[in-house]
């Protein structure tokens, strides 16, 4: 069972890419968290007639390794601002990132394994 603070990171993640969404006036965005035995599965799917126009960008900063040294910090600084999403941050909190879009369906999966 994942500890207190890996539900609270898994929220936060998951805030900070809602507002990425935002950024682009989605009105139909799909929130899913899935917990599993040994990794947490973060799965957004938004209704955009196309790709967001910086997803290639977006998707090279969380394909960044994960920094486990200064996760802790970083988890305090998500969601400070709404304006902007922090990639960077993210990315040191996760271990996977992947995206797929179909017309009219954007889908992006962000994994974290549990330690």
């Amino acid at each position: 069972m994942p500890n207190a603070q890996e539900f609270r990171k898994a929220k936060l993640i998951a805030s900070e890419m809602m507002d990425y969404f935002f950024n682009y006036r989605v009105k139909d965005l799909r929130v899913e968290i899935t917990f599993e035995a040994e990794e947490v599965v973060i799965h957004l799917t938004a209704a955009m007639p196309k790709a967001p126009a910086d997803i290639e960008e977006l998707m090279d900063q969380l394909q960044k390794p994960r920094q486990y040294e200064v996760e802790e910090y970083y988890e305090d600084l998500l969601g400070i601002r709404e304006d902007q999403i922090n990639p960077e941050i993210i990315a040191a909190m996760i271990d996977e990132a992947a995206y797929s879009f179909e017309p009219n369906c954007f889908q992006l999966e962000l994994i974290r394994y549990l330690s």
